[in-house]
Formats: C-alpha cells, sequence, structure tokens
C-alpha cells in the first residue's frame, strides 16, 4: 500500500486531505509538532511523526523531516499551511532526492505566488484588475508618493509568513492597525510596522487601496498551467472581519469573470499543483479584483470536497503520473461550511466587542443550516484534537507569543 504523509495535521485543510486519501484506502501517516491535535486523532491517521515546531526553529524542522523520510518509505509529503509550504517548496529539490514526491510547486513558480508584489505585477502586466498599489523599499518613498494617495490606504505586508536568521518564524496579518485614514496616519502605521518586523530586511510591505466588498475564492488544480478542474466560494464570514480566514463559505454557481481571472494567471506562471485565487467584488463597480494567489492548500478545503470537487485525490492521482480521465466540473452550490472552533466563536467574540449583538442570530442559525469543517460523527476525535488545538493557540496568547488575531511575535 502507498503511503503519504500529511503535514500540519492541527489545520482543518489537513484533516480534510487526511480523510479524503484515507476513505480511499491510502494509508496516511499525520505529522504535527505535536501528538493530540486534529488530524491526528483521526480515524483514517494510521501512524504519527512528531516534529520540531517550524515556528520556532525551522532548520530542526527540515532536520526532522529528512531523517524521518530516510528511515520510512514514504510516497508523498502533502502539507497545506503557509510556513511548511514555502520550507518545503525551498528545500524541494533537496527532500526528493530522497525518492519522495513533494506535493508543492517548485520554488521558482511558488515565489509567484508568496510574494504578493510579484503576483501583483504579474496580473498588472496581464491587464487584470488589481487594487491600486504602490510598492517602495525606503521610508522616505512614502513622502515622494503623497500626492498619489486617496485614502482609506491598506498596509499590506508582500507575505504572511518571515523568518529570521535564527529560523524562527514570524506571522504577519491585516488586522485594524493596517488601515491607514490619512496621510499622518499612514506614515506613523507604516513606520511602526518597519519597527516592529525588523525580519522583514528589504521586504517593505505594500500600499495598497482599500476596496470595499465580499471576498471569493477560485480553487483549482492545474498542471502546467492548465486548470484540470475549479471550485468557487464566497466567504459570509471572516475573522479578522477585514480581510480574514473564513469562518463562513459557501460554494456558489460558476463565475466566468473570475474563472477567466484565474485561468489567465494560472496559464502566466505555468502552475502545476493545486492553488487558490483570491478576490474581491467591489461593492461599487461590481468587479472582481485580485487579493493575492496561495499557492497551497486553503482553509476551506473540506468546503471544495463536500462539495463534490476532492481535489486532494485528484493531486494525488496527478503526483502518482495517473492520467485524470473526465475530472469533475459540477459540484453542489449553496452549500455552507463553518469553520467553529476556533474561528466563529473568534467572529462572534469580536462582533460582541463592538456591540454588534445582532451577529447572535446568524452564528445561532449555522448550527442548523450548516456543514462543519471539523466536527463529525464518522471522525469524532479530531475535534478533540481541535479544542486541544485551540486551548494551546490561547496559552500563546496569555503568554504574549500569539496575538488574538493570529499573528505569530
Amino acid at each position: 500500500m502507498t503511503k503519504v504523509l500529511v503535514l500540519d495535521a492541527e489545520e482543518k485543510s489537513a484533516l480534510s486531505i487526511i480523510q479524503s486519501l484515507g476513505r480511499r484506502n491510502i494509508e496516511v501517516i499525520t505529522g504535527s509538532y505535536s501528538k493530540y491535535l486534529t488530524g491526528m486523532l483521526s480515524r483514517y491517521s494510521s501512524g504519527h511523526f512528531i516534529y520540531s515546531n517550524p515556528f520556532i526553529n525551522y532548520y530542526k524542522f527540515i532536520k526532522d523531516l529528512k531523517r524521518f523520510l530516510t528511515e520510512n518509505e514514504i510516497f508523498a509529503v502533502f502539507t497545506v499551511s503557509d510556513s511548511t509550504s514555502v520550507i518545503l517548496s525551498k528545500y524541494k529539490k533537496d527532500l526528493e532526492s530522497l525518492g519522495v514526491k513533494i506535493a508543492v510547486e517548485d520554488w521558482s513558480n511558488f515565489i509567484k505566488t508568496y510574494d504578493k508584489q510579484i503576483t501583483l505585477k504579474i496580473a498588472k502586466d496581464l491587464k487584470l484588475q488589481i487594487p491600486k498599489t504602490f510598492s517602495i523599499n525606503t521610508l522616505d518613498k512614502i513622502e515622494d508618493l503623497k500626492n498619489q494617495f486617496e485614502f482609506p490606504l491598506v498596509i499590506k505586508p508582500r507575505s504572511k509568513s518571515y523568518w529570521d536568521k535564527k529560523g524562527v518564524l514570524h506571522m504577519t496579518k491585516v488586522t485594524q492597525k493596517n488601515y491607514a485614514i490619512s496621510f499622518n496616519d499612514l506614515k506613523s502605521k507604516y513606520s511602526q510596522f518597519v519597527r516592529n518586523n525588523p525580519y522583514i530586511d528589504n521586504f517593505y510591505p505594500l500600499i495598497q487601496s482599500f476596496i470595499k466588498g465580499k471576498i471569493y475564492d477560485t480553487v483549482l488544480l492545474a498542471k502546467r498551467g492548465e486548470i484540470i478542474t475549479f471550485f468557487q466560494n464566497i466567504r459570509k464570514r471572516t475573522y479578522p472581519s477585514k480581510g480574514g480566514a473564513y469562518t463562513l463559505a459557501k460554494s456558489i454557481e460558476e463565475n466566468q469573470e473570475m474563472y477567466i481571472f484565474a485561468k489567465k494567471l494560472i496559464k502566466e506562471i505555468n502552475w502545476t499543483g493545486p492553488a487558490m485565487v483570491e478576490f474581491i467584488r467591489n461593492e461599487d463597480d461590481k468587479k472582481f479584483y485580485l487579493m493575492e494567489i496561495n499557492g497551497r492548500y486553503w482553509g476551506s478545503t473540506p468546503l471544495t470536497v463536500k462539495s463534490g470537487i476532492n481535489i486532494p485525490l485528484l493531486h494525488y492521482l496527478q503526483l502518482k503520473n495517473i492520467e485524470i480521465k473526465n475530472p469533475p466540473t459540477n459540484y453542489k452550490k449553496d452549500l455552507k461550511l463553518r469553520w467553529l472552533i476556533p474561528g466563529d466563536f473568534l467572529w462572534l467574540l469580536e462582533k460582541l466587542s463592538n456591540r454588534e449583538y445582532k451577529a447572535i442570530y446568524p452564528f445561532m442559525k449555522s448550527f442548523f443550516d450548516s456543514k462543519h469543517a471539523i466536527l463529525s460523527l464518522k471522525d469524532p476525535l479530531p475535534t478533540i484534537g481541535a479544542l486541544i488545538h485551540m486551548i494551546s493557540l490561547f496559552k500563546d496568547v496569555i503568554s504574549g507569543n500569539r496575538k488574538l488575531t493570529g499573528e505569530i511575535s
């Protein structure tokens, strides 16, 4: 039987891969930095691999991974998080010399999705719609651009994760502190961001116009720039509310404008593997604007699978060089998926802290009209793992190692 290793087993998207492959009698080894986390407790996990936390020291993580792959016969390694996807892409050639498939795109392509500045330049060259974006390499440049700014603006990191020279990971997210309503506010917040994140080196954050609207995703599997299959959803609720991960998502009818947009980008990058193309639909002109491309599995992978597009299985077949005949194209529409623990609870907490008490009704309603990313009677133990993971994250918040919005200090 072919064995695969799924890393980041604490993530809901990893659990979806574990279940998708396990149901097809593919032996799945689950990996994480702790034994009792979400996917590690799945009935479809046939074994565990505990590794050094890549957030604390990615050098040790790679060393552990190499040792495990040397000692075990593994066909492929799947990964879902931003951090491990970057690491595996950078070390892909080295790891594949051990006789294993690394289910992440080559670094020369991956960086085109990892670095938003590169992504947006590709889209701009293709004459695709993007928010008005300013790239700077010194703080003085802000003064030079003063007359071109129209507020409000968003200070947007070029990537979600950065490592310092010690191998420690630092995560950055767009929160309320990233929004500027005036030139002085922009200067102050931009300078503060650079001071607080010295590890970014010359990766100065972008300055981007603020677009009000809902976030939509086109997720897909591609081979050498051609889309094999795709799926689309809208994020009904997110945490943080402004630009965060979904806590409630819904599958939608196929939108050709988004699909053609994504198709051009994937072709230009010559992408192979899974990817998510994120858009925002402008409330004013009703057009879709590119926000970013995630060159990895996405948080709403369970929704994709439950709707009928089993991208993890198709990706596995792709790695096996098995021809995918008649890939699925139709999927269930208007299916809702909820990430309850801790995502939707945090969404509700944020709303209540802002005295938006009307949020209680849709929060309660979702218990009756939505599927769940983790909760399952057929595979119940991952829910316990998710609770353990949540407690661990809150301990990090209390100790000051992590912010409530998810950023690692």
